[in-house]
């Protein structure tokens, strides 16, 4: 769509989320970043001291994680799709993923990721089984957040959007495919 646009992310990447212990916008993620040496430097430096915020530490002694004990400090730079255009018509979802034996569970709502990550927004729960069944359980979806220029925002999504599912049972078992494969790979459950 052309009202869809990518950006570099950079964002924390390692053992803050693993098969016991999730720890969901404990670190920041940037968006929008420039692409010269020193902003990318920049950057990193800022998602590596967010390891060490109040909020990352907080959520991870609550969770019983003793990463501290050898903590790693790990980044991760890559391309993110986001909205181009600020409408009341979502045209992008994002989505964490949980895989555990033999089924995915998906929270997805539209807009930014960060409105997931640090439950700025109702999300879409969906189960879907190996055998292919999918149990969604849809969120009334007023808002999303719209990230520009650096910053992120609430906006109001329209009426007809409210209860309108963000993945369509294609696009799911499409996911639930790949993440099976990415499990395969790694040999472990996982956290996306």
């Amino acid at each position: 769509s052309s009202d869809v646009c990518s950006s570099d992310l950079i964002r924390s990447s390692g053992k803050e989320d693993s098969q016991d212990i999730s720890n969901p916008g404990g670190n920041i993620s940037l968006c929008d970043v420039g692409l010269s040496e020193s902003e990318i430097s920049k950057s990193i430096g800022e998602v590596v001291a967010s390891y060490l915020s109040y909020k990352s530490l907080r959520q991870r002694q609550l969770s019983g994680d003793d990463s501290m004990a050898s903590i790693q400090f790990s980044v991760l730079i890559q391309e993110a799709v986001k909205e181009k255009v600020k409408s009341n018509e979502p045209n992008v979802c994002s989505g964490v993923a949980y895989s555990s034996q033999d089924i995915l569970e998906l929270d997805v709502s539209f807009g930014h990721g960060e409105g997931i990550v640090n439950a700025l927004v109702p999300s879409d729960h969906v189960i879907v089984s190996n055998a292919g069944q999918v149990l969604p359980k849809i969120a009334k979806k007023e808002q999303r957040v719209f990230f520009n220029n650096g910053k992120s925002e609430l906006i109001v999504n329209s009426d007809k959007h409210f209860y309108k599912p963000c993945l369509e049972r294609k696009e799911l078992l499409d996911l639930k495919l790949a993440v099976d494969q990415i499990k395969s790979h790694f040999r472990q459950e996982v956290d996306i």
